[in-house]
C-alpha cells in the first residue's frame, strides 16, 4: 500500500477504528485499551508539523501514522474532515458504520459491533 492508504484486509472480521487528530489532543486511549487486538484494530492518524512524531505511551500499542499536515494538505482535504479530532469505524464488511462518535456512544457502538462479530 502507499503511505496514504490503510490496508484493512488483514483485519477481516474485525471492526477497524480510525482516529484523526492533532498532537497533544489524544484522549481515547483508555476507552480503546479494553478491546483486544483480535477484537478491534485501532489506527491513530496524527496530523503533525514537520517531524513531530511522538505519542503518549498509552498509544504505542495502536497502529499509528504520522502525517505532516503541511506537506499532505491534499490528502487531508480529500478526507473531508471539518474539525479535529475526527473518527470513524469500519465494519467487517468494509463499510463506514459510524463517524465522529465519542464517550459512551463510542463504547456502545464498539461493544455492539464486536458482539455481532463474535
Amino acid at each position: 500500500t502507499s503511505d496514504d492508504t490503510l490496508d484493512v484486509k488483514n483485519n477481516e472480521g474485525t471492526p477497524v477504528y480510525v482516529e484523526i487528530r492533532q498532537p497533544n489532543t489524544l484522549h481515547t486511549a483508555s476507552e480503546l485499551a479494553q478491546y483486544g487486538q483480535q477484537q478491534l484494530a485501532v489506527y491513530i492518524i496524527v496530523l503533525t508539523a514537520d517531524d513531530e512524531n511522538n505519542l503518549p505511551a498509552e498509544y504505542i500499542n495502536f497502529h499509528h501514522i504520522f502525517v505532516d499536515k503541511n506537506k499532505n494538505a491534499e490528502i487531508i482535504d480529500r478526507l473531508g474532515i471539518m474539525q479535529y479530532p475526527a473518527n470513524f469505524i469500519i465494519n467487517d464488511a468494509g463499510i463506514v458504520a459510524a463517524k465522529n462518535i465519542w464517550g459512551d456512544k463510542l463504547k456502545q457502538t464498539l461493544d455492539t459491533m464486536i458482539e455481532i462479530g463474535d
